[in-house]
């Protein structure tokens, strides 16, 4: 991860009293691992190789991000909005993603394993790919997002009257 001895932070502007806008910002690499980050604003941040693991960015505008390779490992993003953003090849193993937009989100061949993605919107997203075992997916809406080629289990839990084999989904 980059270090260079001061905060990857530093160059956000505070928005409002403990809120931080890091739009269009470059975070390649660097390591933001156990932050307290609600409400942070990511929009368009280039977050490539990234360690967000479990950081809290409840409510967090990551609209148009770049999250690939990223390790959200156990991070909690409740309500955060991260529609539009690019998210393959990334840890979200464990994550909280309960009321989050994930609308329009490419997700493939990301790690969702024992992640928790109940009431998200996920309006046509792609999830080919990705790990769903023991993902909680209840109360989802998953009929226009792509899950072919999506590996889950006997623990990961669906929406009511969603046919995961129907829609592509290998069993392991």
């Amino acid at each position: 991860m980059a270090s260079c001895g001061s905060d990857p932070l530093d160059s956000c502007y505070e928005e409002r009293v403990g809120n931080l806008d890091c739009s269009h910002a470059e975070f390649n690499n660097v390591d933001l691992s156990g932050r307290d980050l609600p409400y942070i604003e990511l929009r368009s941040a280039d977050l490539e190789y990234a360690d967000l693991s479990g950081s809290n960015l409840e409510g967090a505008n990551l609209v148009g991000a770049n999250l690939a390779h990223a390790n959200l490992a156990h991070a909690n993003l409740e309500k955060a909005d991260l529609g539009g953003t690019y998210i393959v090849k990334a840890d979200l193993s464990g994550a909280n993603f309960t009321l989050a937009n994930l609308t329009n989100v490419l997700w493939n061949e990301s790690d969702l394993s024992g992640a928790d993605l109940r009431f998200a919107e996920f309006g046509r997203s792609l999830l080919v790919g990705a790990n769903l075992r023991g993902t909680d997916l209840r109360y989802t809406d998953l009929s226009t997002s792509d899950v072919g080629g999506a590996v889950a289990d006997s623990s990961t839990k669906w929406p009511d009257g969603f046919d995961p084999v129907a829609a592509g989904v290998i069993f392991e």
